[in-house]
């Protein structure tokens, strides 16, 4: 008999670790999604998701590296978290683009911006913080922003060594 209480109470007890370690460990899934700025507050349509794509143009990855979110040029691009501006410049594939380094493990990418950005290399940026504005297709110097069908936010992620879903962060 008492054995068959001791049996009961151990697996109360390990009922109650378990219920006490699944609370935690979403409370505190919910207070990472919640700890992060969305990039552009206006919008929030996903024209084109994270991964494997049929590539929406020549010269487009079959492996997207981020979301694509539709936005009207012009709009303000905000900063997901705070951190160090360790890029902000063009680059070929990305257009205006710039960086920022949350942690030794964490990087964001904010790409096809417009010409006119409101950071630079080492500026150090708090989260929400707008940090430049979506751009045109076709800059004023008559090059193309980037790979890119037309005005957007390419945003991504990469963390401990591999690009990441930027949803999974939301």
């Amino acid at each position: 008999m008492k054995q068959s209480y001791f049996f009961l109470w151990s697996l109360f007890i390990l009922f109650i670790v378990l219920i006490s370690v699944i609370s935690s460990n979403q409370s505190q899934f919910i207070t990472n999604q919640q700890s992060y700025f969305w990039p552009t507050p206006s919008y929030h349509q996903i024209t084109s998701y994270f991964g494997y794509r049929h590539s929406p143009t020549s010269g487009a990855s079959t492996y997207h590296q981020g979301v694509d979110i539709a936005a009207k040029e012009g709009s303000g691009v905000s900063v997901m978290a705070d951190g160090e501006v360790i890029y902000a410049a063009f680059h070929p594939n990305g257009g205006n683009m710039i960086i920022v380094q949350h942690d030794d493990k964490m990087k964001s990418y904010y790409e096809h911006l417009a010409e006119e950005m409101y950071v630079q290399k080492g500026d150090r940026v708090q989260k929400g913080e707008v940090i430049g504005k979506v751009g045109p297709k076709i800059l004023s110097n008559g090059k193309q922003n980037g790979v890119t069908t037309g005005a957007h936010l390419h945003f991504g992620i990469y963390q401990n060594g591999t690009y990441r879903n930027p949803l999974s962060f939301f």
